[in-house]
């Protein structure tokens, strides 16, 4: 459901092909610690323990936390 002046526009970017976007996205992804170089990586949220305390001592949450990856070597966190 697209205005009729949209219409090709949006039929193009429907037609277009995105894998390529997509796959150099994926490969910024890291594999290994950006530190140390190791493969013994976790996804982890930095954060969440004391976002919880606060949301049970306050009543109400506070959003300071941060998704990425934690090396279970070195501890180094990275955002994704």
């Amino acid at each position: 459901m697209v205005a009729e002046e949209h219409y090709q526009q949006a039929k193009n970017l429907i037609n277009e092909d995105f894998s390529t976007a997509i796959e150099s996205a994926c490969e910024s992804t890291a594999d290994y610690c950006h530190r140390c170089k190791s493969e013994n990586i976790q996804i982890f949220t930095k954060g969440k323990k004391s976002a919880f305390v606060v949301f049970m001592l306050l009543g109400f949450p506070l959003f300071f936390y941060q998704h990425g990856i934690k090396c279970n070597e070195c501890g180094h966190f990275s955002k994704t």
